[in-house]
């Protein structure tokens, strides 16, 4: 038994963490099992025990000694499964001691694991403590009666001033409830013990972890959609039928959190989706800004599972997203993470505004964004230029997109890639000899760096590629059909066809926007009078 996952990853705990552990695995918000608390304190046990022992050395030991020694493990460790059975006393159990005790500890396993996550998630939202509480602590700790009474009274009174409609007022009431409860099994004060403001408190605290938990689980959700991988979630549906019958779903945090775990449980409710953006609107003070952009980010991930990506996506997937992305824009403390706005975010919005022709919001965006994201890499520099030569691109002002396309000098392979693709249908409008180049150039790179690029990726690229090279053909009429220098519509439509159905290419709305063009220029042509 000492030799399972589970006591290994136990012994790496510290005394203060298994205090916390086992005030985890009682919680009924994370197990219903009543026997995790025990079974982790006679594993805990067991570990001491097995700290005192005095140690062998094995490396002087004969063979008979060795093997007595590991003949004498295999019984203690027998015997371990069934000391820890007669300590549980497990009801109703029919299977042997060690397979019930072998069960058990896989549950306790994974408690063990979700704490870890938990306490890491917990620290990361509430990163700080208030001196005022680090005070009581110290008067508790050191039998400061009049102390902790005094300063308790100053950091209620503080606490009751504090709006609700700041997440973090939970975390407050969270430690003060936390320091009152300790202080009361302490110290026995019936007075305190009695103190009338400590329902509202527990009623306080209740809400900080319901928050707590409902975000816990959509980072979890988040995180399956992203590894395609599905595991259990510990007392999800518990929860999830629990909350629609309480009080609780009233407190804004909890239902904004509510709303974000259905929407990532079925990112095809539209109405859901809807009113999670009204609710991000109309709350604006009730999270965080990390917290705000986690919502952000699963909003823009349930567009993607919405409007599936088929042979030509519609237009309202971008108008989808551009919605949520000026929505983000108008709260910095949702767009930014620690001062930095993420240069893919920047990247997208940029994009989306523009495949809507939304050039002039793209550009002040752009402009008005760019402190945030030019730190002094060349990455940051490069997504800079990438996005500015796009928006010239788009105006069709070639020249100065080929001007922002020069000043890219860095090697970040996915950036040049873009560069690449953007050069392309640069040099495709300019009609200058340099498309051929930029072809060859294009092809040679994605080669070179076939173990970098993922597969898909690269032959997306290779595809658009192949159709610019026959899109430029046709528009220098450089493919004779007989001996008329004229293309045959029909060949067009087949190209067209071709171009919406490969599931397969970058640029498609671009390679058939141009399309659409030659189509134009070849019904004038052929409808020209003779």
């Amino acid at each position: 038994m000492l030799n399972t996952q589970l006591v290994t990853l136990l012994k790496s705990f510290s005394t203060a963490e298994l205090a916390q552990l086992r005030l985890f695995v009682q919680s009924p918000f994370f197990t219903t099992l009543k026997d995790m608390p025990l079974l982790l304190d006679f594993i805990t046990n067991l570990i001491e025990q097995e700290k005192q022992k005095t140690p062998v050395d094995t490396e002087n030991e004969t063979p008979k000694q060795k093997l007595q020694r590991l003949e004498a493990e295999q019984q203690a460790n027998e015997q371990h499964y069934i000391d820890a059975y007669n300590y549980l006393n497990p009801q109703k159990a029919t299977s042997t001691p060690k397979e019930v005790i072998t069960k058990k500890n896989a549950e306790l396993l994974k408690l063990a694991e979700q704490f870890i996550e938990h306490n890491y998630l917990k620290k990361e939202i509430c990163n700080r403590k208030y001196a005022a509480n680090i005070l009581l602590e110290h008067c508790l700790v050191h039998g400061l009666k009049d102390k902790f009474k005094n300063e308790y009274k100053k950091v209620e009174a503080e606490r009751a001033e504090i709006t609700t409609k700041n997440a973090h007022y939970h975390f407050k009431s969270f430690e003060l409830a936390e320091i009152l409860g300790a202080y009361n099994s302490r110290f026995e004060d019936k007075y305190m013990r009695d103190e009338l403001k400590l329902a509202l408190i527990n009623e306080e605290l209740d809400t900080f972890y319901l928050a707590e938990k409902l975000e816990y689980l959509c980072h979890c959700r988040n995180r399956m959609r992203a590894v395609n991988f599905k595991y259990e979630l510990n007392l999800e549906k518990e929860l999830l039928n629990y909350l629609p019958q309480s009080p609780y779903l009233q407190k804004t945090v909890v239902k904004i959190w509510y709303d974000t775990l259905m929407l990532l449980i079925d990112p095809t409710n539209q109405a859901l989706h809807t009113q999670l953006k009204n609710s991000i609107v109309d709350a604006t003070n009730c999270l965080i800004g990390s917290e705000k952009n986690t919502i952000f980010a699963i909003l823009v991930n349930s567009i993607n599972q919405a409007y599936p990506i088929g042979p030509y996506s519609p237009t309202d997937r971008y108008v989808q997203y551009f919605n949520i992305y000026k929505l983000q824009s108008e709260n910095p403390d949702a767009l930014y993470l620690e001062g930095n706005l993420d240069l893919k975010t920047f990247r997208n919005i940029g994009i989306a505004a523009m495949r809507l022709n939304e050039l002039d919001w793209a550009a002040e965006f752009i402009h008005e964004h760019k402190a945030k994201i030019l730190n002094g890499n060349n990455d940051s520099e490069d997504t800079y230029y990438l996005l500015l030569a796009e928006i010239s691109l788009s105006k069709k002002e070639y020249e100065n997109a080929r001007d922002f396309l020069l000043k890219i000098k860095g090697e970040n392979v996915g950036l040049k890639i873009d560069e690449r693709r953007v050069s392309l249908k640069v040099y495709y409008e300019l009609n200058e000899g340099l498309f051929d180049v930029t072809v060859i150039n294009f092809k040679k790179f994605l080669k070179l760096n076939t173990d970098i690029i993922e597969d898909n990726y690269r032959i997306q690229n290779q595809n658009c590629i192949n159709f610019a090279k026959t899109l430029s053909k046709i528009k220098n009429e450089e493919i004779r059909w007989g001996e008329t220098t004229k293309y045959p519509m029909a060949f067009l439509n087949d190209l067209e066809a071709e171009i919406k159905n490969e599931p397969m290419v970058s640029d498609r709305f671009w390679l058939l926007e141009k399309l659409e063009g030659l189509k134009t220029a070849q019904t004038l042509k052929n409808n020209r009078p003779r």
